[in-house]
């Protein structure tokens, strides 16, 4: 099934909700989750800094669909989007992160950011980054509450727009809880094959006008030199895999 990914805007403040609701897997914890210390990441060196421990976090705890939340893609927007020191209008780093007994726990990769006279928070990656979320380790989970807390008493945003979160994020239960509200839900463009055995029987299923486009493309295909190389290839392996003696 395709990934929805709504934006996500908190357009308050409310209240941190307690532990037990932020996720339901905090209920399976026989005691308090250590304590977590928070600190937040505005300047560029800082966040260079973090790059080791960001990559160890991301290996722990990492899921697929964060590729866009590994130290070097964040790395390579900064290089690109982070302004000049004269451009007060473009994103600034405003990174929250988490340490427990020292050790990297959770990273909230976010910017702020000055839109129509309003101070807005969105994620580190914007506009290209596809997909916005958290690293957080499973253990620290029930701490996303007190992060949250440090984010409203540090940086005060006036707006949270965070975009493209998807449903299996890791930060998407949190969001429930704080009652933020999806401003546009979509869809990854998908084909489910599964519903038919092979592709001639899935391919009727297309209109009659792009049946015939795609053959017209197939065939141009086989008619380039390439193709031709390349199929030449394929059956003189076919050919000698045939002629090898079984052992």
């Amino acid at each position: 099934m395709p990934a929805a990914f709504p934006d996500r805007i908190a357009h308050a403040w409310p209240a941190a909700p307690e532990v037990g609701a932020i996720n339901q897997d905090a209920a399976d914890f026989e005691t308090a989750p250590e304590a977590c210390t928070f600190a937040l990441i505005t300047d560029r060196a800082s966040f260079d800094a973090l790059e080791t421990d960001w990559n160890d976090l991301f290996w722990r705890a990492g899921r697929g669909t964060q590729i866009f939340q590994i130290f070097n893609w964040n790395w390579h927007w900064s290089n690109h989007y982070l302004p000049a020191p004269s451009d007060e209008a473009a994103p600034s780093l405003a990174i929250v992160t988490g340490r427990r007994d020292g050790r990297l726990a959770m990273v909230w990769p976010l910017t702020t950011e000055r839109v129509a006279g309003l101070s807005q928070l969105a994620w580190m990656g914007d506009p290209v980054s596809q997909y916005g979320d958290i690293l957080v380790e499973p253990e620290a989970v029930p701490l996303l509450g007190e992060a949250w807390s440090f984010i409203a008493h540090e940086l005060k945003p006036d707006l949270v727009r965070l975009r493209k979160v998807r449903d299996d994020a890791a930060i998407a239960p949190f969001l429930g809880d704080l009652s933020a509200f999806p401003a546009e839900r979509l869809q990854a463009p998908y084909l489910d094959l599964a519903s038919a055995p092979d592709f001639a029987t899935f391919e009727p299923r297309y209109s009659p006008r792009s049946r015939r486009n795609r053959r017209r493309l197939s065939r141009r295909l086989e008619s380039s030199a390439g193709w031709r190389s390349s199929a030449a290839a394929r059956q003189r392996a076919r050919a000698s895999m045939r002629s090898r003696p079984s052992s």
